[in-house]
């Protein structure tokens, strides 16, 4: 590296980690929202948390186009506001808002049918239906998560990230609320010292449907943001076909990454409900410190649109973006290497 360059990265560096530290912070926030249903879940039974575990890995694999759409969006709208065009940013999210209500309901339904082949992988038949109740009371949550990041990706291009940590602290709260009553109820209610009111545990079913409401109103706060900076209507409006053509291949990508975590998934509940009621918490933990890399990714990809879109070379928002999600990456590895047991001790007490 010259001594040209090294002062160059660190400015880059600087802004990066600006750009990419409320990003991470948001992204850490909804991945709270399933350790936080794990923990209440782990306290009822194995049995819900097993359930729950791969109804939660089935929605997300299956998901990954409309959730794949948020990743079209960043390039399309970063681009746009690059090159000083706020309303084709706009139209980009209005398209992309649009293709996830296309793709949806193919997602879900497929998602659905793939349960009624869960005993062909050797899953036990007393789990079948506390997964299909775990996924029924998530699938609401499913197109409001990816509201909520296509959202995030349209402020993100704005530079605006104060949205989407305010959403995710205030979904957070709403999540332990609705879990405590829908997951816990009475019990719940009677741990944090306050009156009955009378509600059964609802187990994995309550799960999903607190996180159903936690991301409807993560959606609504986010949308209610991008509406704020809405511009003037560009007369070549991004197409929804555009968003696809992008997306598809992206969707495809994660569907492929998503879907060797969700086969893990099915494997281990060959093994039993403790094993992958374990696997739950383990990979729970490891998607949490995943999202602070997701988030360099995030910012870095704002960063390279915003060359891109400014005519600029993009290269060194690129190599500062590798180097920084390697750090972030590594420091997560360490702390799992040096206190593991701690960390499963958050989540139950079932030796």
């Amino acid at each position: 590296m010259t001594a040209s360059l090294a002062p160059e990265l660190r400015t880059e560096f600087t802004a990066l980690a600006r750009l990419s530290l409320p990003i991470a912070l948001a992204q850490l926030g909804t991945v709270a929202m399933g350790l936080v249903d794990t923990a209440m879940l782990g306290r009822i039974s194995t049995h819900e948390l097993a359930g729950a575990a791969i109804g939660r890995s089935l929605l997300f694999a299956m998901t990954a186009i409309p959730i794949g759409i948020s990743g079209a969006l960043e390039p399309l709208a970063s681009q746009a506001v690059g090159a000083s065009e706020p309303g084709r940013a706009f139209s980009a999210l209005v398209a992309g808002v649009r293709a996830i209500a296309l793709t949806t309901p193919v997602a879900l339904a497929f998602a659905f049918a793939v349960t009624f082949a869960l005993p062909y992988f050797g899953i036990e038949s007393a789990l079948v239906p506390v997964i299909r109740a775990n996924m029924l009371g998530g699938a609401l949550g499913v197109p409001a998560f990816a509201l909520f990041l296509a959202a995030k990706s349209f402020l993100q291009a704005h530079g605006r990230t104060r949205p989407a940590l305010v959403a995710m602290v205030v979904a957070n709260v709403v999540n332990v609320v609705a879990c405590v009553l829908l997951v816990l109820g009475d019990e719940g209610l009677a741990a944090v010292h306050l009156p009955r009111l009378g509600l059964r545990s609802l187990g994995a079913l309550g799960a999903g449907l607190a996180t159903s409401v936690a991301y409807a109103v993560l959606a609504a706060v986010m949308l209610a943001a991008a509406l704020r900076l809405r511009g003037p209507v560009p007369g070549e409006p991004v197409r929804v076909r555009e968003v696809l053509r992008l997306s598809l291949p992206m969707g495809l990508q994660l569907l492929a990454e998503i879907g060797v975590f969700s086969l893990a998934a099915l494997f281990a509940g060959r093994l039993g409900a403790d094993v992958v009621s374990a696997h739950q918490v383990a990979m729970g933990l490891a998607s949490f410190t995943f999202m602070g890399g997701l988030g360099v990714a995030s910012g870095t990809a704002v960063r390279v649109g915003q060359a891109v879109g400014a005519g600029s070379s993009p290269r060194r928002a690129g190599v500062a973006g590798i180097l920084m999600g390697t750090m972030v990456m590594c420091s997560g590895a360490f702390v799992f290497t040096v206190a593991p047991e701690p960390l499963v001790r958050l989540f139950t007490n079932d030796e």
